[in-house]
């Protein structure tokens, strides 16, 4: 694949120094961005969009999870908290049977 010198449009930046492009005859290619001439490529860089495949995204399409498992850990600490004050006043074997 020769396309040296041929102008192409970035459509999606990667995380490891890569790009997804598209050539004026619709051909797309995953290459470095060291490759491309910078001139026409601070641009693109800034219009195109990262990948979605961190974990600001998975968290924004897990929200329901996320809320459950925040519940589940909210519960979990406020019986902590209360087995832990009543074993400071009443002692350890009073507080074992709930």
């Amino acid at each position: 694949m020769n396309r040296k010198g041929q102008l192409c449009e970035v459509l999606v930046r990667g995380k490891m120094n890569s790009c997804l492009v598209r050539f004026l005859d619709g051909f797309k290619a995953v290459t470095s961005r060291n490759a491309l001439r910078r001139s026409l490529v601070i641009l693109f860089l800034l219009l195109a969009p990262v990948a979605n495949a961190g974990p600001k995204h998975w968290a924004k399409t897990h929200k329901r999870f996320l809320f459950m498992e925040g519940a589940a850990f909210t519960a979990a600490s406020i019986h902590a908290a209360g087995l832990h004050h009543c074993r400071k006043v009443n002692g350890v074997e009073p507080c074992d049977e709930h």
